[in-house]
């Protein structure tokens, strides 16, 4: 069995949603703001200092290519799903429906995100190349936090109080594990 060790500790405040990056950082929420830190794969530990990415962003999302998408605005402001670049500077922002929870396909062509309130919250597929976005789940219950395979295909989510799985080309019928 394995013990869990912090590889990062935050003096500034409460670290969340971290991810990985393929460019060797980790990527993570904290004090309004999306941070990178360096880390190595191989030790599990960081190598260097936490450099600001974006102000007033949260929940970064990476695709196997590096690319990066986060929610950018503030609690008192419309969020919006925003592209950013390298170097930290938001760019576009994807689709006219307010996402949140974004994952990126592993391509980086495609967001999924939630859509809606409450029980009527629905998964959204957005497309980055096309600057299109359709709805993929119709439950009358609320799909949440999706997560994509690893071959880009499918969309793994939950479903009131179950784990669901539909392809994310929205062509077929939704897979239940209960």
């Amino acid at each position: 069995a394995g013990v869990h060790r912090p590889v990062f500790s935050s003096p500034k405040g409460r670290v969340a949603r971290p991810r990985h990056s393929p460019t060797g950082h980790l990527l993570f929420q904290m004090e309004g703001g999306v941070w990178a830190v360096p880390f190595s794969l191989s030790s599990l530990s960081t190598t260097g200092d936490p450099v600001l990415v974006s102000t007033n962003a949260r929940q970064p999302a990476i695709a196997d290519d590096g690319t990066i998408v986060m929610l950018s605005g503030t609690a008192s402001s419309a969020l919006a799903l925003t592209e950013v670049d390298a170097t930290g500077k938001p760019g576009a922002v994807i689709g006219t429906n307010r996402g949140v929870w974004p994952r990126l396909s592993p391509d980086g062509r495609f967001v999924a995100a939630m859509v809606g309130f409450g029980s009527d919250t629905d998964i959204w597929i957005f497309d980055r190349t096309r600057k299109t976005e359709r709805r993929l789940t119709f439950e009358p219950t609320a799909d949440v936090n999706p997560s994509w395979s690893p071959d880009g295909q499918s969309i793994v989510y939950t479903c009131a109080t179950s784990v669901c799985a539909r392809p994310a080309d929205g062509r077929s019928e939704e897979h239940t594990s209960e």
